[in-house]
C-alpha cells in the first residue's frame, strides 16, 4: 500500500512540475504530459480511481469514464507514433 502511495505522490508532483499544463483545455492533451506516472501507478496497482482522484485534486476535470477513454486515446496515439 505504501508503493501505492508513493506512486501517487509522483504522479501528482509531475502534473505540477509539467510546464505548460494550466495552458492546455484539453484533459486527454494534460494526461498524454503525465502518461509516463499514470503508467507506473497502474502497473503498480493502483486503482484507476485513485489515480483519477490525484489528478483532479491536481486540476483535472473527468469522470472514471472519461479516464478511462483518455487512458485508451493516449495509448493509442503513443502505439502510432512508435510505428
Amino acid at each position: 500500500m505504501q508503493g501505492q502511495n508513493e506512486d501517487l505522490v509522483k504522479l501528482s508532483q509531475a502534473v505540477k512540475d509539467t510546464p505548460g499544463m494550466a495552458a492546455l483545455r484539453s484533459d486527454t492533451e494534460r494526461l498524454k504530459r503525465v502518461i509516463g506516472p499514470v503508467e507506473a501507478a497502474l502497473a503498480n496497482g493502483v486503482r484507476r480511481e485513485a489515480v483519477l482522484e490525484t489528478l483532479v485534486a491536481a486540476g483535472f476535470s473527468m469522470t472514471i469514464n472519461g479516464f478511462k477513454t483518455a487512458l485508451q486515446r493516449v495509448r493509442r496515439d503513443i502505439k502510432l507514433q512508435e510505428k
